[in-house]
């Protein structure tokens, strides 16, 4: 149930793992004078990064090797 938005440009690295019902954008929209013009910006997921449920990942963003965002579910081995 992830849905990847491409019109960008998305990099995941390997070993990323992404949670369910994540949303991964490569854009954003602008206001402009004639409505709301799409501004295409690549987004890129580093090695290892781990991106939890149900995460929205805006157009432009940057995520580090090994980096945890959202709510990804933590537990004891």
């Amino acid at each position: 149930g992830v849905l990847l938005n491409d019109r960008g440009g998305i990099k995941i690295g390997s070993n990323v793992v992404i949670g369910s019902f994540a949303r991964i954008l490569s854009h954003s929209y602008e206001q402009s004078s004639n409505g709301q013009d799409a501004k295409l910006q690549p987004t890129i997921i580093g090695d290892g990064a781990r991106i939890g449920s149900p995460e929205i990942i805006m157009g432009g963003t940057n995520i580090a090797a090994n980096e945890v965002i959202g709510r990804y579910p933590a537990y004891k081995v």
